[in-house]
């Protein structure tokens, strides 16, 4: 009885585990670990979408048709660490997430100035 218990004490945790860090991490990070909530200098919008949230293999932003094409696209894992880099040179573009940690990753929009202009955060998850 306590052999099933443990295993499967065992495989719960190994599946919620990375989840449970996730949820945690999102609550306790300082202000150093990810790049600081910035307001964005204008109010003008952006990324139109993004999805599917949560990404497990793929996230697609969608840009309006407005957006300047001299801005970048940064994606930052939840510990502050720049995990991608784009310059948004069409309406959508479509990320891969295969190599990802499970966990929360937040994007930002910036000019050539290094402003940040938007900024948003999204899931990856693998099944």
């Amino acid at each position: 009885m306590v052999q099933t218990l443990r295993r499967h004490l065992t495989h719960y945790r190994a599946a919620i585990l990375p989840v449970i860090l996730a949820i945690v991490a999102c609550f306790s990070l300082s202000a150093t670990a990810v790049p600081a909530p910035v307001e964005p200098s204008d109010k003008i919008k952006i990324v139109d979408r993004y999805y599917p949230n949560p990404a497990t293999s793929v996230i697609n932003f969608e840009f309006v048709k407005e957006a300047d094409r001299s801005y970048v696209l940064q994606i930052y894992s939840f510990m502050g660490k720049k995990v991608y880099e784009s310059a948004i040179s069409s309406e959508k573009l479509q990320v891969t997430v295969t190599d990802y940690f499970r966990g929360m990753y937040f994007y930002q929009v910036k000019d050539k100035t290094g402003a940040v202009k938007e900024t948003g955060k999204f899931a990856v998850i693998h099944l």
